[in-house]
C-alpha cells in the first residue's frame, strides 16, 4: 500500500512538471497537488489483489481529500 502512495506522489509531481514546462502553467494552489495525489490512490486501489487493501486505500484516499 505505501507503494502505492509513492508512486501516486511521484506521478502527481511528474505530471506537474510537464505542465510547468511544456505548457507554462503552474498550480494555483499547492494543495491541488494532495488532491491529485489522492485522487490517483483511491483510482490505483481497484488494482490491489486484496478486497481489504482496496477498501483501505480508497479510505486513505477519501481522508486525505
Amino acid at each position: 500500500m505505501v507503494v502505492v502512495g509513492i508512486a501516486a506522489s511521484l506521478w502527481s509531481i511528474w505530471e506537474i512538471r510537464n505542465k510547468a514546462c511544456f505548457e507554462n502553467s503552474l498550480p494555483n494552489n499547492p494543495v491541488d497537488v494532495i488532491f491529485q495525489v489522492s485522487h490517483y490512490i483511491s483510482d490505483w486501489a481497484i488494482f490491489q489483489n486484496k478486497e481489504e487493501e482496496t477498501r483501505r486505500l480508497q479510505k486513505g484516499g477519501r481522508l486525505l481529500k
